[in-house]
């Protein structure tokens, strides 16, 4: 689902923006980025500082459009530049750029480490050239840019993919976030917990095992809403609490907080996983999965409009106080 990048900030030098067709190439990758990708810098942001830098140098022409770009992945809601932690990445200051993307590339474990025209030849004439690593002037046509667009569009339901992708794609989704939310007001009803148990329990499971954060800076939230018809709302509420909430809580070893709304039948009826930087839409809800592992049809989707509609339903008024 998500493609994460480490750039070189002389990639972004203004005597590459005379080559035809390189501006495009570097708009493409801005674009792509902030479609399903993640930027990801030093602990101190010094490429992220060098690349801005760079890109506010460049005339109107080669430039506006890029720096709109960046700034847009830069908002503090979209969180689609990740800073790499102290304690994985150590970056020192004496370092060359380059030596510093190779460090955090090496690190963190992205994608790929995008380089201009003069390091990519530098390395490869030193047998030194990983596959993953590739020449802004060459994004298009590169290898990552097809995966990223085959995991933004093109990614069939979850039971029809390859043993192994769903977790995969998971782990890219959550691996840069301190918090993860889930959304889902079949929840609301009380019944089939033990299917929303296992469901977000293996993404509790994949995350927490794969996280870039230390496990005492994460957390999770879950949002539902009341559903009167189904029952009295105080019972049902204290069994979502004990069966499901704290439950996971205590199995995955992760701080879980119950957020108990009011219905709104124009915002709660879709169900997202909202990492620190996308929302995920899964069409079936949380509730995918067998205690077997064998995965129900369901559609996961970035879902990049519903920022705005997330905050809706987090703003609803409470039926019960957020509990743990």
């Amino acid at each position: 689902m998500l493609m994460m990048a480490v750039i070189q900030p002389e990639a972004f030098d203004q005597a590459h923006f005379s080559t035809p067709g390189y501006r495009d190439q570097a708009e493409m990758l801005l674009r792509g980025l902030a479609s399903n990708g993640l930027l990801l810098c030093d602990p101190s942001c010094r490429l992220l500082r060098e690349i801005n830098e760079r890109v506010e140098r460049l005339s109107t022409k080669e430039g506006q459009q890029l720096q709109i770009r960046l700034a847009d992945l830069q908002k503090s809601d979209r969180r689609r530049v990740l800073i790499a932690d102290r304690t994985v990445c150590s970056c020192p200051s004496s370092l060359t750029l380059l030596e510093a993307c190779q460090a955090v590339h090496s690190a963190v474990k992205s994608d790929t480490l995008i380089l201009d025209l003069a390091s990519h030849t530098q390395l490869q004439s030193g047998g030194a050239l990983p596959k993953d690593v590739m020449a802004l002037g060459s994004y298009i046509s590169s290898e990552f840019e097809r995966r990223r667009h085959y995991c933004l569009d093109q990614v069939p339901p979850i039971d029809k993919m390859p043993l192994g992708e769903f977790d995969d794609h998971i782990v890219r989704l959550t691996r840069f976030s301190k918090r993860l939310r889930f959304y889902d007001k079949q929840i609301g009803k009380g019944s089939s917990l033990g299917g929303f148990r296992t469901g977000i329990g293996r993404i509790l499971s994949l995350w927490i095992g794969n996280a870039h954060y230390p496990r005492p800076t994460l957390s999770t939230e879950i949002y539902t809403c009341v559903q009167k018809t189904h029952g009295p709302t105080e019972a049902i509420f204290n069994k979502i609490l004990a069966n499901l909430v704290r439950r996971l809580a205590s199995d995955h070893g992760v701080p879980i907080t119950l957020h108990f709304k009011e219905d709104s039948p124009v915002l709660t009826h879709d169900r997202y996983l909202q990492t620190d930087s996308v929302p995920v839409y899964f069409s079936k809800g949380f509730d995918y999965s067998e205690e077997n592992g064998t995965l129900h049809r369901c559609a996961v989707k970035i879902d990049n409009g519903a920022y705005d509609h997330l905050q809706d339903y987090r703003n609803l008024r409470n039926f019960k106080p957020p509990t743990s």
